[in-house]
């Protein structure tokens, strides 16, 4: 995992760092060699040439607009990324609520980076749905943080992954109901470990295996597009 700056540290129940996915922060917030530099010829990450070269110029022609981020596996993981740093600016940057829909996401972030997820959304400068279908082992990883240097304090070595964001679970079958949740926020030890098992179990490799090893689709986004069609009635 990798620590960066809480932007929501000013609270009192924030910690002041939180972690995030090590290879999915790089990808989104390094700067890139592809070419894209800024008004000084500094080379730009993925997140500051979206951000400048089309989210701000487009917000600044259209004041009334909102903004709305989506994106499937690992681009549902860097959606969530890029949606929590830009609903943390100034309201007068970035209207809010910010609106991000991802599917099929894997984990990106620990407790602390659900915490503060969380907090902006009760703030109203967040929304995020995230769309999981029954089977998709990608959104079941990855459990914890790893790196074969298992004594690399700044790796954050054994760091739980915690999804963010408000669930919805998609079966294939049109006569099963879909299921929704949100990340639960539980005290008292006991409560917290069955939770945290039931949760776990849930939630992991084995209970979202199959034997049917012909179809792998689960985690394509036409599958979920054929299961959000054939549920549109439920969801209206």
């Amino acid at each position: 995992m990798k620590e960066i700056p809480n932007p929501m540290a000013c609270h009192k129940s924030q910690e002041p760092t939180v972690h995030v996915h090590n290879g999915f922060y790089e990808y989104m917030f390094t700067p890139t060699e592809r070419g894209a530099t800024g008004p000084n010829g500094e080379a730009l990450s993925e997140y500051e040439e979206i951000l400048q070269e089309h989210v701000l110029p487009v917000l600044q022609e259209y004041p009334g607009f909102k903004l709305y981020i989506t994106g499937h596996s690992l681009g549902g993981a860097l959606a969530t990324l890029f949606a929590f740093e830009v609903a943390a600016m100034p309201d007068n940057v970035i209207p809010k609520p910010v609106s991000c829909f991802t599917f099929g996401a894997p984990y990106c972030g620990d407790k602390s980076f659900r915490q503060a997820h969380g907090l902006l959304q009760g703030l109203g400068k967040l929304r995020h749905l995230r769309v999981c279908n029954h089977k998709d082992l990608v959104t079941t990883i990855p459990k914890m943080a790893f790196r074969l240097n298992v004594f690399d304090a700044d790796a954050h070595v054994g760091t739980l992954f915690k999804h963010t964001g408000m669930c919805l679970k998609l079966f294939p079958n049109e006569d099963a109901n879909v299921e929704i949740s949100f990340p639960m926020v539980r005290t008292g030890w006991y409560n917290s470990l069955y939770a945290e098992f039931v949760r776990g179990w849930d939630q992991s490799v084995f209970t979202n295996l199959t034997w049917n090893v012909v179809d792998s689709t689960w985690h394509s986004l036409s599958e979920y597009n054929r299961r959000l069609g054939i549920q549109k009635k439920k969801l209206e």
